[in-house]
């Protein structure tokens, strides 16, 4: 798998991602196990980044991604880069989902997610 380096100084990670959307509802049910063999896959084929989402699955992709790494005991840290996004919430009574970008909202969603991953 080819490596990119992130910027000038940064990581190199795979060239290709993988998307963690479908690590939640977002398509169709996708079991732990099924996610779970699907990041092992992409570990097989040299994939080292993932990207995902606070809303995939209102932090159900984050959570499967943490369970994973979990399981990877000591190496949890060194097999792959994330990226997770936040700013868009969701009204707790109609279900609907704004932007939500104040500096507090999103220190918040940043500690969730690292949680979540299991990286706090």
């Amino acid at each position: 798998m080819q490596q990119r380096q992130l910027g000038a100084q940064g990581p190199h990670v795979s060239a290709i991602g993988i998307g963690a959307m479908s690590f939640s509802d977002f398509y169709g049910a996708t079991s732990e196990a099924e996610s779970h063999a699907i990041l092992t896959a992409a570990l097989d084929q040299g994939v080292t980044h993932i990207d995902t989402a606070d809303v995939y699955g209102g932090g159900t992709s984050e959570t499967v991604i943490g369970t994973f790494l979990q399981q990877q005991g000591h190496r949890k840290n060194q097999l792959f880069s994330i990226a997770t996004k936040a700013g868009i919430a969701t009204d707790k009574d109609t279900g609907k989902r704004y932007f939500e970008n104040s500096p507090a909202y999103l220190e918040q969603s940043v500690d969730r997610s690292l949680a979540r991953l299991g990286l706090d």
